[in-house]
């Protein structure tokens, strides 16, 4: 059995394991909806992503780490006093809200905001755009048609923290499983969010919501809150991203009234491999990418949001130059947009720069069009369009790469230790023009 057949195999292990743990859940009258065990993040270290690595190949360790960002999680609700929501405008009527997540850099001067999923601003007096920061965004003091939403500042009320434990615990009749399941960032401030938005949703006579739909417990949590409240408001879902295993988006009973794929082959597992009703799917084109750009990914070395080890990268990387004598000289090193601060990314580029001015001794390079896309990624169907080879060094096999199962018209092949490459032979089932 080849690697990348092995991978295929324990990624269908492991979707069968998540569905059949969903629905023990749903028999212990577990609310699906907004529980951390059954939001299926592959490519983000927290509890949700640490609880599918353990169900792939339980070991003390993968425990430990579920245990440790359990407790994370957990810790992270003292942060939860510190949001704030800030410009809306209740006495103004739009037809339709867009909830969605963005930071400082989206907005200009002048309070325009551009959204790059939906690669749409705020100008529209129909639509109200509700922005979850991912940043402070205190320094926002106008933005048009626009409600922000964000953390103040990062501190820790631990009375606070006390406080929703026993909230939580008394609410489910002192069930530590149950309690186990909410007390935690993502279930609580889903919560909190469903409230404002269904007072935005009254007050504004939103007709409409359209969400860059992830899965995660804020959005089903809000849909299924706000059916039960107003059963007349529309919810779309657009699966913006394009996730090796896409788990995230397993079908939960959700109440949401479509869902948007955007190429051929994310309807095809959404229906086949996800279990969405065909009733609830629907296929446009990309919102994100309204036209491709051909310089996007060539000859690019790609970082991602999270890493693990600088000095496995970079080794890898150098076997795969030799390998495949690709002339990195020529490559730019991008950085994922929201870890320009990092320290560690900084000492990952400063390792690659050192890697590009390394005399490899080749003596014909490959003239085909390539890429090096690094870790969790979306990227690849997109990176097909215009470029031959895209090579992946991937740290999880499992989570973090593309297997035909799901992705049909991409061929994988393996390279190397922790490298595969990608090709197809239909660009069109993968990006819609």
């Amino acid at each position: 059995m080849t690697k990348t057949e092995k991978i295929r195999r324990n990624q269908i292990k492991l979707r069968n394991k998540f569905f059949e743990k969903i629905n023990t859940f749903k028999k212990k009258n577990i609310d699906i909806s907004k529980s951390i065990f059954t939001f299926g993040c592959t490519w983000q270290p927290n509890a949700s992503f640490y609880h599918l690595k353990y169900l792939a190949k339980p070991s003390l360790n993968r425990f430990l780490s579920l245990f440790y960002y359990l407790l994370l999680d957990t810790l992270f609700v003292a942060t939860l006093k510190n949001f704030r929501v800030r410009l809306t405008k209740y006495n103004h009527r739009y037809n339709n809200l867009i909830l969605t997540w963005g930071g400082e850099r989206d907005f200009d001067k002048n309070g325009n905001y551009f959204d790059k999923k939906f690669s749409s601003s705020n100008k529209s007096n129909k639509i109200l755009w509700y922005v979850l920061g991912h940043e402070n965004l205190s320094k926002i003091k106008k933005a048009k048609n626009t409600t922000i939403h964000y953390n103040e500042k990062i501190s820790y009320n631990v009375i606070f923290l006390l406080k929703k434990i026993i909230q939580v615990f008394y609410r489910n009749n002192f069930s530590i499983k149950k309690t186990i399941h909410y007390i935690n960032f993502y279930t609580l401030f889903a919560e909190n969010l469903a409230q404002e938005i269904y007072k935005c949703v009254k007050e504004c006579k939103i007709k409409n919501i359209e969400i860059p739909y992830e899965g995660q417990p804020f959005q089903d949590y809000l849909i299924k809150f706000l059916k039960k409240k107003l059963s007349k408001v529309k919810v779309i879902g657009y699966a913006h991203s394009s996730q090796p295993l896409p788990l995230h988006l397993i079908y939960k009973d959700n109440m949401i009234d479509k869902l948007i794929a955007h190429n051929q082959n994310q309807y095809f597992h959404l229906n086949k491999r996800l279990f969405w009703p065909k009733k609830k799917l629907f296929l446009e084109k990309s919102k994100k990418v309204r036209k491709l750009d051909k310089k996007k990914y060539l000859n690019k070395i790609i970082i991602p949001y999270g890493f693990e080890s600088i000095e496995n990268i970079i080794e890898t990387i150098r076997h795969l130059i030799i390998k495949k004598k690709l002339n990195i000289k020529k490559f730019d090193i991008r950085n994922h947009p929201l870890m320009r601060h990092s320290k560690k990314h900084s000492q990952l580029i400063n390792s690659l720069q050192k890697l590009k001015k390394l005399n490899f001794n080749i003596d014909k390079f490959s003239k085909n069009k390539s890429t090096i896309i690094i870790g969790p990624t979306s990227a690849v169907p997109e990176a097909l369009q215009t470029v031959d080879n895209v090579f992946h060094i991937y740290e999880d096999g499992i989570t973090q790469t593309y297997s035909n199962y799901f992705w049909p018209d991409i061929q994988v092949e393996s390279v190397d230790n922790s490298v595969i490459k990608y090709s197809t032979n239909d660009k069109s089932k993968l990006f819609i023009k």
